[in-house]
């Protein structure tokens, strides 16, 4: 006798927890205010919950591929690494502009600079000759 489909949703997910960091937490939460702490708090169970990336603002470490930062409220970044499927670190907690890794430049205004007629600036996408004149 086979045993009743059950839907997807009914199987639980493995937990994902925190393995590293805790230090470093514990040392930035003896400087941080209260409504500080309770915003990296909410991080920590968005990561855990796993809707970190549907509830905050969330940018890609290029240089480290296993290493996010999550931008939250009261300028604070939280960097998280991603040891597994199951286990995450905090790398780094505290103010935005500080968080190593994050480039805090802005792009540079040449790379999208676009001309009046609507054709990128570097030529991209121009019209040719063969495109005969333009409307």
């Amino acid at each position: 006798m086979a045993s009743p489909a059950r839907p997807a949703e009914s199987f639980s997910r493995s937990a994902f927890r925190l393995a590293s960091g805790l230090e470093l937490l514990e040392e930035w939460s003896r400087r941080a205010t209260q409504v500080e702490k309770n915003v990296v708090d909410e991080v920590l169970f968005a990561i855990v919950g796993r809707s970190v990336f549907t509830d905050y603002d969330v940018v890609d470490d290029v240089r480290k591929t296993m290493e996010f930062f999550v931008l939250a409220k009261c300028d604070l970044t939280v960097k998280i690494r991603v040891h597994s499927l199951e286990s995450f670190g905090i790398v780094y907690v505290g103010p935005t502009c500080e968080a190593p890794g994050l480039d805090p430049a802005a792009p540079d205004p040449d790379w999208m600079a676009f001309d009046p007629e609507g054709f990128a600036a570097d030529g991209y996408n121009a019209p040719t000759e063969d495109d005969g004149p333009r409307d």
